[in-house]
């Protein structure tokens, strides 16, 4: 079975992610990292940023780790409800969705 704790590449990569939108939506932003939650499947990072609204953030070690069923459910019922929910496997898969989160506010801010 296993264990479903965060390893060190992932812990690593979603210290990384929330400095970097801490550095980069300064002062707009509130984010905080889900240490627990009495609800199983919830995404590890929640942000919210000015001109962009919630954003939920599921961190994964690499490319082969994928959400588990409960996390498949829950993201998808977050979409549906209209937050904007990202599984992250990667630095580049981060800066790839910081790029299209600067387009959505420098949209908004029009």
């Amino acid at each position: 079975m296993r264990k479903r704790g965060k390893t060190h590449l992932e812990s690593t990569l979603q210290r990384k992610i929330v400095r970097s939108a801490e550095s980069e939506f300064r002062g707009e932003i509130i984010i905080w990292k889900a240490e627990s939650s009495s609800i199983d499947g919830v995404p590890d990072v929640y942000m919210a940023v000015e001109g962009i609204g919630s954003v939920h953030m599921e961190i994964k070690k690499d490319p082969t780790s994928k959400p588990r069923p409960t996390q498949v459910f829950v993201i998808g019922k977050l979409r549906k409800a209209g937050v904007r929910t990202y599984v992250i496997d990667t630095w580049e898969g981060w800066l790839q969705i910081l790029k299209e989160l600067h387009e959505i506010r420098d949209v908004t801010k029009k």
